[in-house]
């Protein structure tokens, strides 16, 4: 943190930390998550929504998740270059953002810290949104890894799986419903996956957020249980249930746009420098999963016929 003054604010230079839960994602990936006085009660519910435990590792970058301040970070958003919140021990500059409706995203390039400031929630829903936004932090990380947040579904046979991938209104939810044992859906929406320490993928699940708009769902996720990923499938409509192989390029581009739709989705005015160098290691991750898994589309009608035809490619 050379060359960083630290900022002392009366009341400010004191925030209090508490409630710290562990998500680890992968053999790789480690986050410690915690709140301050004002988000607390925030966070509780997000961790066990994802099905987190309290606990503490001094090696897991940190992600810290504060209350705005009054008059300070929205009220000064379209008049004024926005400051991070007062954290004591943490650098007063150098800091980029991010900025994701209800959240602001705060990274350093000195620091294994993410600062994540939440905007006071007006409605339950507000505060559903401000949960699904700030995973946008974790997603960072993700890349970083050389993982991929993904717009896909997540089938499981076992301890073994594979992603489905699809925009909205092909048929992902669908498919989910109409699987049988022994395979199981764990994620019809959204699903992140990282690197192996064996060499391959293990795909996580990850909220289906509108289940709490529009359904009042009590559903958490288990996101930290991933499954060793076997295959892609691009998912289309069809007539009869199929399987065909695509290539590794074709694979890639498309791993681009569906993960770009996850991982990018929401940003307002992104600094082109650092938006630049996310897209390049958004494609060379695309890259790198298409060479280790392969890849099909997937032609389904209505029913559970298609998972006969994944069975074969999975043996």
């Amino acid at each position: 943190m050379t060359g960083n003054t630290l900022r002392v604010v009366p009341g400010e230079e004191n925030r209090t930390f508490r409630n710290s839960y562990l998500m680890k994602l992968g053999d790789r990936l480690t986050w410690r998550l915690v709140g301050d006085d004002g988000t607390v009660e925030w966070l509780n519910r997000l961790a066990a929504l994802l099905e987190l435990e309290s606990g503490d590792c001094e090696k897991a970058c940190t992600v810290r998740f504060v209350r705005k301040q009054p008059r300070g970070l929205w009220g000064r958003l379209l008049r004024h270059a926005p400051s991070p919140p007062i954290v004591d021990g943490l650098p007063q500059s150098g800091w980029k953002h991010g900025h994701l409706g209800p959240v602001m995203m705060w990274w350093h390039a000195d620091v294994s810290d993410v600062l994540c400031e939440i905007g006071h929630g007006v409605s339950d829903d507000l505060e559903i949104i401000s949960m699904w936004r700030s995973l946008h932090a974790l997603y960072r990380g993700v890349l970083e890894s050389g993982g991929l947040p993904l717009h896909a579904a997540l089938l499981c046979r076992g301890n073994e799986g594979v992603v489905v991938v699809a925009g909205g209104g092909v048929g992902k939810t669908t498919c989910c419903r109409n699987v049988v044992p022994p395979w199981t859906a764990r994620a019809d929406d959204a699903v992140v996956i990282v690197p192996s320490g064996c060499g391959g993928y293990v795909a996580h699940p990850f909220p289906t957020w509108s289940e709490y708009f529009f359904h009042g769902s009590n559903r958490t996720w288990d996101v930290q249980r991933g499954v060793a990923l076997k295959a892609l499938f691009f998912l289309e409509q069809g007539t009869n249930d199929e399987v065909l192989p695509v290539g590794q390029g074709e694979a890639a581009l498309r791993l681009n746009h569906f993960s770009a739709y996850i991982s990018r989705i929401g940003w307002v005015r992104p600094d082109p420098c650092d938006q630049a160098l996310r897209l390049k290691t958004l494609f060379d991750n695309c890259c790198g999963v298409a060479r280790c898994v392969p890849a099909f589309n997937l032609r389904a009608k209505l029913g559970s016929g298609f998972l006969n035809e994944i069975g074969k490619v999975m043996k």
